[in-house]
């Protein structure tokens, strides 16, 4: 198919439109159309650090207050986790070939959410018109063969951040990976009375109904299997704006929602974070656990996968069809 009119348009501030730039030292490219701004840093694992709700001026992600770091910034970690929230920025990374408990798998040794998150990824401009803008991104992991592969996608007149992605074994013989994404959302979109709707196939956990006022949980996490559906969706009535991510359900089967709203004590969050995250992936916690039990990616020599993951922004009318979880969420008080 023949794309209609020039690949690359003059430069302008309207339409969908790039920006190739440094900040802090890292590279990052961002994606804008009336509707939709998205930051991608190109040198901290192609993270999205900023999905912001233009209409309403709501950022959607979580921000960590220190923001992304600086090159040189994070010093070798003596943790079994390794580096990772020491260079936590927020936002939304993958996962990708580990989960969040480290692990050991074919003899490497795996920290925190594996290694995409904090390689470098060779980025260059696929489209450039007012009407559609793309990116093409990769990077090889250095402990499992495996290269990766990123379209992002945003179009004129639409507010969905199109991600198309595929990875490639390069090893001799089978592997197993745990794949997954891990978007944190955060304030302003984060806050008492919002409301997130889950495919009526997530069947809650009856000790997740009403809880009463007196024994708020504030931190937890809870696992979806076998989603016939793979779709979220958070909402705010009182800004106007919500955020719904979709994705292969056969690929990505679960889905992984935890809460840190406060209240917990000291290292590493010292009570003082508010954020929500909702993982699709594979499995978890781990490549190890997942691969023990078959729930893992497996890769034959030379073997791609590829999938879609798209991210929508919206004003919210009414409910989102699904299962109703969290609309009164409360916060500890901040210390």
């Amino acid at each position: 198919m023949t794309e209609a009119g020039p690949r690359f348009s003059p430069h302008r501030n309207s339409g969908c439109r790039l920006r190739d730039y440094v900040w802090r030292g890292r590279r990052c490219i961002s994606l804008e159309n009336e509707t939709l701004g998205a930051v991608i840093c190109v040198d901290k694992g192609g993270d999205i650090l900023e999905l912001l709700h233009k209409p309403t001026d709501t950022e959607t992600l979580h921000q960590a207050p220190a923001g992304v770091s600086r090159p040189g910034d994070i010093q070798p970690s003596p943790l079994a986790a390794g580096a990772f929230r020491d260079a936590f920025p927020g936002g939304w990374y993958m996962m990708l070939p580990n989960g969040p408990v480290p692990c050991q798998h074919r003899g490497a040794d795996y920290g925190q959410h594996g290694e995409a998150t904090f390689l470098g990824w060779d980025a260059a401009i696929d489209m450039d018109r007012a009407d559609r803008i793309s990116i093409l991104m990769h990077t090889r992991l250095r402990r499992t063969p495996l290269l990766v592969e990123r379209r992002v996608t945003l179009e004129h007149g639409g507010a969905t951040l199109s991600i198309e992605e595929r990875i490639t074994s390069e090893a001799a013989h089978q592997i197993e990976v745990l794949w997954g994404h891990h978007p944190t959302f955060g304030a302003p979109l984060i806050e008492a009375g919002m409301r997130i709707d889950l495919p009526a196939s997530a069947a809650l956990p009856p000790a997740l109904g009403v809880v009463p006022d007196d024994s708020i949980v504030l931190h937890d996490f809870t696992r979806f299997d076998a989603l016939a559906e793979g779709w979220f969706a958070l909402s705010n009535d009182r800004r106007g704006a919500g955020v719904a991510l979709r994705w292969d359900e056969k690929l990505f089967p679960m889905l992984g929602l935890w809460r840190m709203l406060g209240g917990e004590g000291d290292y590493p969050w010292y009570g003082a974070r508010r954020m929500v995250a909702l993982e699709p992936a594979c499995d978890l916690p781990s490549l190890a656990e997942a691969a023990a039990r078959g729930a893992a990616i497996v890769l034959a020599p030379g073997q791609t996968i590829a999938t879609r993951i798209e991210a929508t922004l919206f004003t919210p009318a009414g409910t989102v069809r699904g299962v109703g979880w969290g609309g009164d969420i409360a916060f500890a008080e901040k210390p």
